[in-house]
């Protein structure tokens, strides 16, 4: 379902719920938003967190960096 989402709280929240793993793995974790980019898109709000976690769950685990 498409609804209003703040996408940069949703950017946030991910982060912070990937943080302990990314301090587990000694990978220092942290983004920045381009000031472009806007607060509020019309999206669906369960595939933009699936995307989300499963994008740095996968830097996580394919580099040794992060």
């Amino acid at each position: 379902m498409y609804l209003k989402m703040n996408i940069k709280e949703k950017i946030k929240s991910v982060c912070d719920l990937l943080f302990y793993k990314a301090k587990e793995e000694n990978i220092d974790l942290h983004y920045e938003l381009d000031e472009t980019v806007p607060k509020l898109i019309i999206a669906d709000s369960l595939n933009i967190n699936l995307f989300l976690m499963a994008l740095l769950t996968n830097a996580f685990n394919f580099t040794e960096q992060g």
